[in-house]
């Protein structure tokens, strides 16, 4: 089950900008001011993992923006964040089990699982939140594996 909080996200092109409607508030972006916060990789398997779901979002963004996002281990003043397993500090609602989430605010999207269960399946829980969001808040759908996959 996943939620979405504060309503959809809505990515257009413009000249190289993305625009994000939040609420009933519409924020912009350029693609050049995205980073995506993700543990160091090399750390630990749950970063690895996280890591490798950070190159799917670096690599979807891409085609949504046309912007060589950055992947960052800590936040960038200045930026609009992706945060990848990491809850939103304003969620304070109850998890159902297994549940995964993200959460729409003014500084960034965040993707995380319940906190409470073991690191590994909050990590998967994560994982599946991203993979939620592109579908069904960017629209994007995979036919196949790899690149060639996406549409």
């Amino acid at each position: 089950m996943c939620m979405r909080k504060y309503g959809k996200i809505l990515f257009f092109l413009l000249a190289g900008f993305a625009v994000l409607t939040l609420r009933a508030e519409e924020i912009t972006v350029k693609g050049s001011d995205i980073v995506i916060v993700a543990p160091d990789p090399a750390k630990s398997k749950i970063a690895y993992d996280t890591g490798k779901a950070a190159l799917d979002l670096k690599e979807h963004l891409f085609l949504l923006t046309g912007a060589d996002v950055p992947i960052v281990q800590k936040s960038v003043p200045g930026k609009y964040h992706f945060f990848l397993h990491t809850p939103d500090p304003a969620d304070k609602g109850k998890f159902d089990w297994g549940e995964a989430r993200w959460s729409i605010t003014e500084k960034g999207i965040y993707f995380y699982g319940n906190p409470e269960l073991v690191p590994r399946a909050t990590v998967m829980d994560s994982i599946n939140s991203l993979y939620s969001f592109l579908e069904k808040d960017l629209s994007f759908h995979w036919i196949a594996p790899g690149k060639n996959g996406i549409v």
